[in-house]
């Protein structure tokens, strides 16, 4: 089976890593062999393998990243030298990549989503951790959810706060779409156990081994174990 991210063979001496999918702009073509290239280099349009001169699989991927190797020609423009150990003077080789984050962003939102919305990880998700106040008549809940922020945010721990005035059953769909991998639920109910109730959001991992309550005295430190847990 073909790796969902694979090293393809470009143009002009270059590799482009590569999310296989059918919505992918580029078509690549790839052999049990392990021979991978894409139309650009299949310049006779055959799918015959170069290598082992069997027939290729043609299918679409969307190109996430690449390598170029550049050589000499920009460093010795640039007059770019350093001494070699026996003081000759030579142009360094060079070489660049780039990632593209928008294709990145959107590879990951075509591969890991469910019915609700997106699934992300620690890595990818725009926020690591949402704090969610359910309403409740005396502000208790709502002093407490923007401590949880407060705290988490003075801890380089990326979080978002709902204290909406709006129904809980809004907010739990509108933090499916957001996707936050770990959520916190702030609730009268919770609150009189002295609990947090934690949901959690995210792709590739069994979550079962996880806590689902916390002590609320010990949020960060918990909070903390947990995203370690899921990296």
């Amino acid at each position: 089976m073909l790796n969902p991210i694979t090293e393809i063979w470009g143009g002009n001496v270059s590799h482009e890593f590569m999310l296989v999918h059918e919505i992918g702009e580029d078509t690549i073509y790839t052999c049990d062999c392990g021979y991978r290239a894409n139309k650009e280099t299949m310049k006779d349009n055959t799918k015959i393998c170069p290598c082992c001169q069997k027939e290729m699989t043609e299918c679409r991927g969307v190109e996430i990243g690449n390598i170029f190797q550049l050589g000499d020609k920009y460093s010795k423009s640039m007059k770019l030298e350093y001494m070699t150990a026996k003081g000759e003077l030579k142009n360094p080789i060079m070489g660049c990549y780039g990632i593209g984050i928008g294709r990145a962003f959107a590879s990951v939102l075509e591969e890991s989503t469910d019915d609700f919305g997106p699934i992300f990880n620690i890595e990818t998700a725009p926020f690591t951790v949402e704090v969610i106040g359910l309403q409740d008549k005396n502000e208790a809940i709502l002093e407490l959810s923007q401590k949880i922020y407060h705290t988490l945010m003075a801890e380089n721990i990326d979080t978002l706060l709902d204290n909406r005035d709006v129904r809980a059953g809004e907010k739990f769909a509108d933090a499916d779409l957001i996707a936050a991998p770990v959520r916190i639920i702030v609730s009268q109910k919770n609150l009189t156990n002295g609990v947090l109730e934690i949901k959690y959001r995210v792709n590739n991992k069994d979550v079962g081994r996880f806590k689902t309550k916390i002590p609320v005295e010990k949020f960060a430190e918990e909070i903390k174990q947990i995203i370690n847990g899921l990296k």
